[in-house]
C-alpha cells in the first residue's frame, strides 16, 4: 500500500539507548539512522524519539525511557500511536527478570502499541506462541549478556584488586590515585572525576600532601595510644577545624569509619559489597573479601591497625553484646577449671588467687587470611613473670576456646595490649600444661601479694 500523506501512515515513536558497555557501533546516532531507514522503508511516520546515553538497560529507571511511557503509553489522552521502535531488544532494556519486560509490554498492549525493532521487523497483527517464544528469547538474551558480562567485569576487577591495584572508586581520606603507565611506572596524579586511559594501565594509592594522611595518623594515635573515644577524637578535630573529606565535621562515625579500614596498613581491599545488575546491595562476609597486603604505602603500622581493632570490639555495644554470652560461657568454663585445679587449697587461697590470677581473655579475628588474637593485659598483671592468655573464637559459629598461650610480661613493653598471630609465635598449653601453669601462678601471686596466707597454710 502507497501512503501519499502522513495522515495515513502507521504511527510510532523510537527510543534509543546506548550504555558503557555498549560497543561504538551500537551509538545512538547509528541506532537512529537504522530507525529512520527502517521506518522509511515500512512507511511508518515517527512523531518523536527519545534516547538515553550512558544509562544501563537492567532497569526502567531511565530518563528517556520514562518520558516515552508516560507520554505515549500511560497518558489516557495522548495520541494514538501503533509502535513503539528500537533497533534491538537490548536496547528496550536487558532486564534480568522477565516479569518486568511483560509488565512493560502489558502497558503498551492496553493502549494498542506494539514493540518493533529493526533486526524483527514489525511484528504480526495476531501474536502466535512463536512471536511469543521469539520475543521471551530476544529479552532473554539481553539479559544473559549483562549477567555475563558483569561476571567478566567482575572476575576483571578482582585480578585487579590481587595485585594491588585500584579497581574503581574513590582513594580514601588520606590518599590520592595515581596512575601507572603500562610499565608500571608513574604517571601522575588523577584528579577526581578523571580515569585511565587505556585498560592495560593501573591505578594505585599514594598519601596526599595536604595534611590529610597526617590526621588519619593522629586519629590512629589518639584512639590507640591515648585511649580516646571516637566522639573525643571527633570533637578535637572539629576544634581544630579540621574538615572531613566532605568538608563537612567530623563525628564518631566517621571516626570508626577510618580506623576500621584496613587500606591504611597497605591493604587493598575489594568485594566488601555486592549489588550488580542494579541488585540492591548487600555486605559481604569478611573472609571472602579480595585482600591484597602492602599494596601501596601504609600509614599506620599494622600492630596500631589490629590493637585499634581489639578496642573497638570492645567499646562498641552491637559487637560487644552479641558476643558477650559466648565469651561469658568460655570465662566460667575456665575459672570452672581453675576451681577444680586448686579443689586441694584452703579457702582464703582460692578465693585469693581467682581474684588475682592473671588470666586474659582475648578475640581471635582474621586480617589479610591470617588469623590473629589481641589481648588487653591490666597494668596491676603486668607486675607477675608470666600470664596465660585464652583464645577466644567469638564468630556466631565458633570453637569457643580455641588455644590457651603462656605469655611472658617482660616481652609486652610498654604497651597493654599484645597482637599473638595464630602461628608459633607464644608457647601454646596443653590442658595438662595448663593445669601445672595455674599451680605455679597461683603459688607467685600468693608468694608476691600475700605471703601470710602462704605461711598460715
Amino acid at each position: 500500500m502507497i501512503h501519499l500523506f502522513d495522515e495515513d501512515k502507521l504511527k510510532a515513536v523510537a527510543y534509543y539507548r546506548h550504555s558503557a558497555e555498549d560497543k561504538q557501533e551500537n551509538s545512538v546516532d547509528n541506532q537512529r539512522e537504522q530507525v529512520e531507514r527502517f521506518a522509511e522503508k515500512e512507511h511508518i511516520q515517527i512523531l518523536e524519539h527519545f534516547k538515553d546515553e550512558g544509562i544501563s538497560g537492567l532497569t526502567a529507571n531511565r530518563p528517556g525511557f520514562q518520558e516515552l511511557f508516560s507520554k505515549w503509553v500511560t497518558d489516557p489522552n495522548a495520541a494514538k500511536i501503533n509502535y513503539i521502535l528500537v533497533y534491538d531488544a537490548s536496547r528496550f532494556g536487558r532486564f534480568q527478570k522477565m516479569s518486568e519486560v511483560w509488565r512493560l509490554l502489558g502497558l503498551c498492549e492496553e493502549r494498542g502499541i506494539k514493540l518493533a525493532s529493526v533486526n524483527r521487523g514489525l511484528p504480526r497483527d495476531e501474536t502466535s506462541v512463536m512471536d511469543s517464544f521469539i520475543l521471551t528469547l530476544d529479552f532473554g538474551m539481553s539479559g544473559e549478556f549483562s549477567k555475563l558480562h558483569g561476571e567478566k567485569v567482575s572476575y576483571g576487577s578482582t585480578k585487579i584488586a590481587q595485585q594491588g591495584y585500584s579497581a574503581g572508586g574513590c582513594a580514601p581520606y588520606g590518599y590520592v590515585r595515581v596512575l601507572l603507565d603500562e610499565q608500571r611506572q608513574r604517571k601522575g596524579i588523577l584528579e577526581p572525576g578523571q580515569h585511565k586511559e587505556i585498560s592495560n594501565q593501573r591505578v594505585t594509592f599514594e598519601p596526599n600532601t595536604t595534611g590529610d594522611a597526617e590526621i588519619v595518623k593522629r586519629i590512629f594515635h589518639e584512639f590507640v595510644e591515648l585511649n580516646r573515644f571516637p566522639d573525643d577524637i571527633a570533637d578535637g578535630l572539629n576544634e581544630d577545624t579540621v574538615p572531613t573529606a566532605k568538608n563537612r565535621q567530623w563525628n564518631s562515625s566517621g571516626i570508626i569509619k577510618i580506623l576500621t579500614n584496613e587500606t591504611y596498613m597497605g591493604t587493598r581491599v575489594y568485594n566488601k559489597t555486592w549489588g550488580r545488575l542494579k541488585e540492591q546491595k548487600r555486605a559481604v562476609p569478611s573472609e571472602q573479601w579480595v585482600r591484597c597486603p602492602d599494596a601501596h604505602e601504609a600509614l599506620v603500622d599494622a600492630d596500631i591497625f589490629h590493637k585499634a581493632q581489639e578496642r573497638l570490639f570492645w567499646l562498641r555495644p552491637r559487637a560487644r553484646n552479641r558476643s558477650a554470652s559466648q565469651l561469658r560461657a568460655v570465662k566460667q568454663y575456665v575459672w570452672r577449671f581453675i576451681d577444680e585445679t586448686s579443689a586441694d587449697q584452703t579457702d582464703d587461697k582460692k578465693l585469693y588467687v581467682k581474684r588475682n590470677l592473671p588470666v586474659v581473655f582475648g578475640a581471635s579475628y582474621s586480617v589479610n587470611g591470617v588469623q590473629r588474637s589481641c589481648f588487653y593485659i591490666p597494668n596491676e598483671y603486668q607486675r607477675y613473670d608470666n600470664l596465660i592468655a585464652c583464645q577466644v573464637d567469638l564468630r556466631p559459629n565458633g570453637a569457643g576456646l580455641e588455644k590457651l598461650y603462656r605469655i611472658n610480661v617482660d616481652e609486652l613493653g610498654w604497651t597493654n595490649y599484645l597482637i599473638v598471630q595464630s602461628d608459633n609465635e607464644l608457647p601454646t598449653l596443653s590442658f595438662d600444661e595448663f593445669r601445672t601453669a595455674i599451680n605455679e601462678l597461683g603459688n607467685r601471686v600468693i608468694l608476691t601479694n600475700a605471703p601470710w596466707l602462704s605461711v598460715s597454710a
